[in-house]
């Protein structure tokens, strides 16, 4: 179960490639604030999305790589959905640390804690802002451990 999701590519590729996606991401972002915005500070977005992509990442590395092969390969369903539960409501609140300690102070001094305070969270909207990359990053590992299995489940029918 240890290397669930570690096939044959070396491990140069395997990091260069979780770069680029991550890159990825955050221009995904950066092309998208430009686009629906007028004025676009491009290095303050670009900043703002490293900080909060740092939240988004380790969410989603702690969920494909520790809560999956665990809890839900190991069939603890009920461990993995608390376990998630609590993992998320920490990366919401982890989220909120980094934007209004760090990047609304660095970057948009104008903004201050008394136009909102700091438990002024939308639970709903920081969930799905961090964990639909969570899920578009676990649904790829998932297909990679689908195929595998299929290539391995292949390779026995055919030796009988």
């Amino acid at each position: 179960m240890k290397n669930l999701f570690i096939y044959k590519q070396s491990r140069g590729k395997r990091i260069l490639t979780h770069i680029l996606f991550w890159v990825a991401y955050i221009l995904f972002f950066v092309f998208q604030v430009s686009f629906f915005s007028k004025e676009t500070n491009y290095f303050n977005t670009i900043t703002s999305l490293t900080l909060t992509a740092v939240v988004d990442i380790s969410a989603a590395y702690f969920t494909v790589y520790f809560l999956l092969p665990k809890f839900l390969f190991t069939k603890k369903y009920f461990l993995f959905a608390l376990f998630f539960l609590v993992s998320a409501a920490f990366a919401i609140i982890m989220q909120r640390v980094v934007l209004y300690y760090i990047s609304y102070p660095l970057l948009y001094p104008d903004y201050t804690s008394s136009t909102k305070p700091f438990w002024y969270i939308n639970p709903f909207y920081s969930f799905v802002n961090i964990y639909t990359v969570v899920g578009f990053f676990a649904s790829i590992k998932l297909l990679k451990y689908w195929y595998h299995n299929q290539q391995l489940k292949s390779e026995l029918e055919n030796k009988n």
